[in-house]
């Protein structure tokens, strides 16, 4: 049996994180998010990848590409928004609590009103660099951050041999 743990830094804010989830992802780490980026993106990672220096290595080699759904597509990104508790959207912008059921034969969605930002993380994050990730993310925000949280999970993994 074997354990696996996966690292999630979650950034909590006070604004719908599909606004500026992409550049805050760029000002931070120095990189696109994903592969179908705007070019204003490219100027955001100029500056940073020049402010960050070393670090930028480092904190990119810790980075997991996964693959992000929205409203039913997926494509590869390092980030993904999180979904607010408690709530399901109908795809066409209306958000509505769990307690309201959607109707007949409705397709639901996770809800994103606000709250915050997930990066996926390959290895333990060093403590220096979580500063510095902190930090930028301070510097960018034209919003409130509430917190930032370091999510680890842990599941059984039984493996046979056939």
């Amino acid at each position: 049996m074997r354990k696996s743990i996966a690292r999630t830094l979650l950034i909590d804010t006070d604004a719908y994180a599909g606004n500026f989830d992409r550049q805050l992802f760029a000002f931070i780490f120095g990189h696109w998010a994903s592969y179908d980026e705007p070019s204003y993106i490219n100027e955001i990672c100029e500056v940073a990848t020049r402010d960050l220096g070393p670090d930028e290595g480092r904190l990119f080699r810790l980075l997991e590409m996964r693959d992000r759904e929205h409203d039913g597509n997926y494509h590869s990104s390092f980030i993904d928004i999180y979904p607010t508790p408690g709530f399901w959207r109908n795809g066409a912008g209306h958000h509505f609590p769990n307690k309201m059921k959607p109707g007949k034969g409705q397709t639901t969605f996770p809800a994103y009103q606000t709250l915050g930002v997930f990066v996926k993380f390959k290895y333990v994050f060093p403590v220096d660099l979580l500063r510095i990730v902190k930090k930028r993310a301070r510097m960018f925000a034209k919003f409130k951050i509430r917190g930032f949280r370091l999510i680890t999970t842990t599941s059984n993994t039984t493996t046979y041999k056939i």
